[in-house]
């Protein structure tokens, strides 16, 4: 007998820490004619990462004093990094260490190199000095601005929401069968896929279900080998994970950044899985970007904490390196299995990080962040390109550059946002889906006296972001 979508889904949900149906009133589906095919996959960089680390602007004249021996230098001027132990004798040395080229003004933090081939490639664009909030410059707490991303409202103007913007865009789909599947910690369905449309969670904090569980979820994956196999790995590392004694890091963080690369691999075979089936979004969480001081950071060699930031065999080297792990094996599975030119991908944290990186080796919450997105959509990648970036030609890397001067900071510590990321997701999607202005404004947007408008920045809301 056959199943069909809804009760793949919710036959799957009986299985504790598998794919679980969240328990949400009146499951239904919905899509609209002929975007049945079009995917949407929704990373979460819970705890602010670092826009300079991501993305250093070495093009600045501001920037090598700002961020000081942890700057990283151009492409074409690398230097050798050597690391000493407090006696001064040379442990470690790295030869020609510097910034990957994207644009003659950014570069790419060397952890994330296996990222470079899909910016050469047009399929990967960057977003700098941005923000999810229009109130950043008010800076709002993290865990409001958490929020915000999760229901894509203003809540801070319009009053809490209780569904999630990824929920309201599955309500836009008219004759078709959809649904989302959420890779969390927890088994309960996340706020960002809240709503009447059904949602799947693969809970990501726990060394998985039962054995009795495991052998189930292998039987209603029989028929699908690479789902199969894909589950096999997701199971193998999640046991591998939960015996390996890393010193400084409790289990659930390792969990949600380790396990990154196989959790993506399994989001692109679910959404690539028999079309009867397959959900048209995901989301997935990949949190611990929280980096205040150097008791975060461990050498991975030695297990032991140092006094650096962001270089190798660091804790955050280590954590960028996953997600670049990740987000290419993910890619490149979606590639394999002729989906990636239907599949639109975007990352974001709820907030960014301040400039400067303070006396305990760390960076505290700051305004301006950025964003990153992959996709094989041609229509996409054109959206996806400025003609004329810091450095003068073409760039991937989309902002409107404030500066890193004191007169261009926030308060001489933010670096400030010029592009509300919501905006230019909800910008994408819409065209991804095809939906209309309205509905589009819907998913993301606020209200105001009844009317529906963008997110924006306030005062610093730009001309790039009127274009788009």
């Amino acid at each position: 007998m056959s199943m069909n979508r809804r009760e793949f889904l919710l036959k799957s949900g009986a299985c504790s820490g598998a794919l679980a149906v969240g328990a949400m009133p009146g499951l239904s589906f919905a899509n609209n004619p002929g975007m049945e095919d079009k995917k949407l996959i929704v990373i979460f960089g819970f705890g602010g990462p670092d826009a300079l680390s991501f993305l250093p602007p070495y093009g600045d004249p501001n920037y090598a004093a700002l961020r000081g021996h942890f700057a990283l230098t151009a492409p074409e001027q690398p230097r050798n990094l050597v690391w000493r132990n407090p006696q001064g004798r040379v442990e470690r040395t790295w030869a020609n260490y510097a910034a990957l080229r994207l644009d003659g003004f950014f570069g790419l933090h060397p952890a994330l190199a296996l990222l470079k081939p899909h910016y050469d490639a047009g399929r990967m664009s960057f977003v700098h000095a941005a923000s999810i909030s229009r109130h950043d410059l008010n800076l709002l707490g993290q865990f409001t601005r958490q929020e915000m991303f999760m229901n894509g409202r203003d809540i801070a103007e319009s009053g809490r929401v209780a569904e999630g913007w990824m929920g309201r865009l599955l309500t836009k789909f008219q004759n078709a069968t959809v649904g989302g599947v959420a890779f969390n910690r927890g088994n309960q369905v996340p706020g960002i896929l809240l709503g009447p449309e059904a949602a799947g969670i693969m809970d990501i904090s726990s060394t998985g279900p039962a054995t009795s569980d495991v052998n189930l979820i292998r039987q209603l994956y029989r028929n699908n080998p690479a789902l199969l196999q894909s589950f096999n790995e997701a199971w193998n590392a999640r046991q591998a994970f939960s015996e390996v004694p890393i010193q400084g890091l409790d289990q659930g963080q390792l969990m949600s950044f380790n396990g990154f690369e196989t959790q993506a691999m399994l989001a692109a075979e679910t959404l690539a899985m028999d079309p009867q089936y397959a959900p048209s979004t995901a989301y997935l969480l990949m949190d611990g970007w929280d980096t205040h001081s150097s008791a975060s950071y461990i050498d991975w060699v030695s297990g032991q904490v140092v006094n650096a930031y962001d270089q190798p065999d660091t804790y955050m080297y280590g954590r960028m390196g996953q997600l670049a792990a990740g987000l290419n094996a993910m890619v490149n599975k979606l590639i394999e299995r002729n989906i990636f030119d239907k599949t639109l991908i975007v990352f974001a944290g709820e907030m960014g990080r301040q400039v400067r990186v303070t006396a305990s080796y760390g960076t505290d919450h700051g305004a301006g962040g950025f964003g990153m997105v992959l996709t094989g959509n041609p229509q996409l990648q054109s959206m996806l390109v400025q003609n004329n970036g810091p450095a003068g030609g073409p760039s991937r890397v989309l902002t409107q550059w404030p500066g890193l001067s004191d007169n261009a900071l926030i308060g001489g510590m933010h670096l400030r946002p010029t592009i509300n990321l919501m905006d230019l997701y909800r910008n994408l999607i819409a065209a991804h889906f095809k939906l209309n202005q309205d509905d589009a404004l819907d998913v993301i947007g606020r209200m105001v006296n009844g009317q529906k408008l963008p997110i924006g920045l306030g005062e610093t809301t730009t001309a790039m972001m009127s274009a788009m």
